[in-house]
C-alpha cells in the first residue's frame, strides 16, 4: 500500500501560512509520502478560477516524485430539477476532464447530502435511483479516460455500509468502486464500524485513514468535540491513536486484496504538519 495524505488534510496548515498550496507537495515529498490527494475548497482553491492550475499541480508532482492518488469532489443529485440534474452531471464531468489532466486514475465524487434527520430509510430508497443515474452516466464518461470513479462513506444519507453497497451493486461498472473511510462509518454505524469497513473492504478503489478518539463525555475544550448522540462524544485523532482500529481496518484490506492507495485525513485541534506526519509514521508502522 502507498502512504500519503490530502490537501484537505493539511489545509489548516496552509491557511496558517505554513506554506502555500503547491507547497504541500513539497511537504509531503519531504516526509516520505508516496502521493497527493488533490481535494479543492472554496477557501483554498478551484480549477475553475484558477486556469492552468491543473497542469501545474501535475507537473509539481512529477518534480517532487508524487503520484496523485485521487481527485476528491463534491457533488449533489437530489432536490433538483432534471435541468439541474443536468447540469450537475456536466460539472463533474468537467472535473472528471481536470482529473485526467492531472494524470490520476481515480476520481470520487459525493452523490447526496442530507442532515440526520432526514436521511432515513424511506428517503434513501426514494432517493437511490437518482444516485444509479448519476453514478452510472459519471463512470461511463470516466471511462473514456480510463479513470475510475467513487462514492465515499460520507455524508449521513450514504455512510452505512448497507446504503453505499446498495449503490455500488446497482451501479454495476467494472470502472465504479468504493472509497473506504474507517472513520465516516462510525456516526452511522457505532458499535458496527469495524464490520462495516470489512463488508466494503473488497470494493474498495481508494482508501481514507481517519480516526477518532471516542468518549462518553466530552473532554477539554468542550468545542473539540462532537456529540454524536447515544452518550457518545467524539473528537479527530491522528491516524492510529484514536480508537477506530485503523490496524484492524488495514487488515481488513490486506485480507481482501487492496493493495491502493491510503490516504490521510486529519480534521482535529492539533497541529496539522505534526498530525499528518505521525500518522504516516504510523501507517508506515502498520504496515510493516
Amino acid at each position: 500500500m502507498k502512504i500519503g495524505a490530502s490537501t484537505y488534510s493539511l489545509s489548516k496548515a496552509i491557511k496558517a501560512g505554513a506554506f502555500d498550496l503547491l507547497g504541500t507537495f513539497d511537504w509531503l515529498a519531504e516526509n516520505g509520502a508516496d502521493h497527493i490527494e488533490i481535494v479543492p475548497l472554496r477557501d483554498v482553491f478551484s480549477f475553475a478560477e484558477t486556469p492552468g492550475l491543473v497542469a501545474t499541480m501535475a507537473a509539481k508532482a512529477q518534480d517532487v516524485g508524487l503520484e496523485i492518488s485521487c481527485y476528491t469532489l463534491g457533488a449533489s443529485f437530489i432536490n433538483r430539477t432534471a435541468a439541474e440534474f443536468s447540469a450537475e452531471l456536466d460539472r463533474v464531468k468537467e472535473e472528471i476532464d481536470n482529473a485526467a489532466g492531472l494524470g490520476t486514475a481515480l476520481v470520487r465524487h459525493d452523490v447526496a447530502f442530507r442532515p440526520a434527520a432526514q436521511a432515513t430509510d424511506e428517503q434513501f430508497e426514494k432517493d437511490l435511483p437518482l444516485f444509479v443515474d448519476a453514478c452510472g452516466q459519471l463512470a461511463d464518461y470516466a471511462a473514456h479516460h480510463g479513470i475510475t470513479t467513487m462514492i465515499e462513506n460520507h455524508g449521513f444519507h450514504v455512510q452505512g455500509a448497507a446504503r453505499v453497497l446498495r449503490i455500488y451493486n446497482a451501479v454495476g461498472r467494472d470502472n465504479f468502486r468504493l472509497l473506504v473511510d474507517t472513520g465516516n462509518f462510525f456516526p452511522v454505524e457505532f458499535d458496527n464500524t469495524l464490520s462495516a469497513i470489512k463488508q466494503c473492504s473488497p470494493f474498495a478503489g481508494m482508501v481514507h485513514t481517519k480516526d477518532h478518539h471516542i468518549r462518553s463525555a466530552p473532554g477539554e475544550p468542550v468545542d473539540a468535540w462532537r456529540d454524536r448522540g447515544h452518550g457518545v462524544f467524539t473528537q479527530a485523532a491522528i491516524a492510529a491513536e484514536g480508537d477506530i482500529g485503523v490496524a484492524q481496518a488495514i487488515g481488513f484490506l490486506r485480507d481482501a486484496g487492496y493493495d491502493g492507495y491510503l490516504s490521510l485525513e486529519y480534521e482535529g485541534p492539533l497541529d496539522a504538519c505534526e498530525a499528518n506526519r505521525r500518522g504516516m509514521e504510523n501507517l508506515r508502522e502498520i504496515l510493516g
